[in-house]
């Protein structure tokens, strides 16, 4: 049994990492099999949005967004990678306002409710991957909001899924201002989660 969070609590459209901690808490499963779709449509579409800069497949860009889904997240530049070739030694990337594509990327969701009214096929999309994954033990590599021990929160970063759940978490090597940012990212979380549990 799994859950995915997506929903309404209270009449207060709740943060999917705090669903997914409550849910943790309540559901008595164990946490590597309570999870949210965190930042995977996030990622996906600062994946998209870099193939277009590089011109290449999307499928060819290895970069996460991390954090909180929402205000806090962070783009975890330093990491990110086309074909082994660290993504900041592009040219098109060095150009580019990292501040400006971090908020564009953050805001998207907000763009696309007010052209389209809600956003879900953007997510059903990643849900029925996640399924997928499961089902198939296929072990793909996705950030998905988990339990983070060493932050004391439930936040995304990159985790393997398979059939198991959440098989691990992978580490990945960030800046000291990405690490920075991480951690005020759950500091904001926490002080939510505070509200509720």
């Amino acid at each position: 049994m799994f859950f995915f969070l997506y929903i309404l609590m209270f009449n207060v459209c709740l943060k999917v990492d705090v669903l997914t901690r409550i849910a943790q808490k309540l559901s008595g499963l164990p946490e590597k099999q309570v999870f949210g779709s965190g930042t995977f449509l996030d990622s996906a579409r600062l994946r998209l949005k870099l193939s277009s800069e590089l011109g290449i497949s999307e499928n060819a860009v290895h970069g996460y967004v991390l954090g909180e889904h929402g205000d806090s997240q962070i783009i975890a530049w330093s990491s990110a990678h086309v074909g082994g070739k660290p993504l900041l030694d592009f040219p098109e990337i060095q150009k580019l306002d990292k501040e400006a594509v971090a908020k564009e990327i953050a805001n998207k969701a907000y763009k696309i409710i007010e052209l389209k009214g809600a956003t879900y096929f953007g997510i059903a999309g990643c849900v029925s991957m996640l399924v997928q994954c499961i089902v198939l033990n296929q072990r793909h590599i996705r950030p998905l909001s988990v339990y983070i021990k060493e932050y004391n929160c439930v936040f995304s970063m990159p985790v393997v899924l398979g059939s198991n759940g959440v098989e691990r978490v992978v580490d990945v090597s960030l800046s000291e201002e990405e690490k920075n940012n991480l951690k005020r990212s759950a500091s904001a979380l926490k002080s939510i989660c505070a509200k509720y549990l």
